[in-house]
């Protein structure tokens, strides 16, 4: 628990907070064909330099059918917002009716 500095009328506390104040973030995405979608996203902390990156490979599989292929990964400082987390690889399914 962060305590604040100069008694009562304090407002600065004297532990670091959790999160980053300074990120970057990039996106861009292209269209395969019509139904295949690459997007790449890149999301930086400007302090430390940590960084995660977010690559996804979208299909319309049908009318009423999205599926999704995507990872995490970051890298850089642990220290920093990013680095520290572990690599994810995930498939999202979405039937729509």
């Amino acid at each position: 628990m962060c305590s604040e500095q100069g008694g009562s009328h304090a407002t600065e506390p004297t532990c670091n907070a959790t999160r980053r104040r300074d990120l970057l973030a990039v996106s861009a995405g292209y269209d395969l064909t019509p139904l295949l979608k690459l997007t790449a996203t890149l999301l930086a902390d400007a302090d430390t330099g940590s960084r995660l990156f977010v690559p996804r490979l979208a299909w319309s599989a049908a009318t009423d059918l999205d599926v999704e292929l995507f990872a995490q990964v970051g890298g850089g400082s642990a220290a920093g917002e990013f680095g520290s987390r572990p690599a994810v690889v995930a498939v999202r399914v979405a039937r729509y009716f």
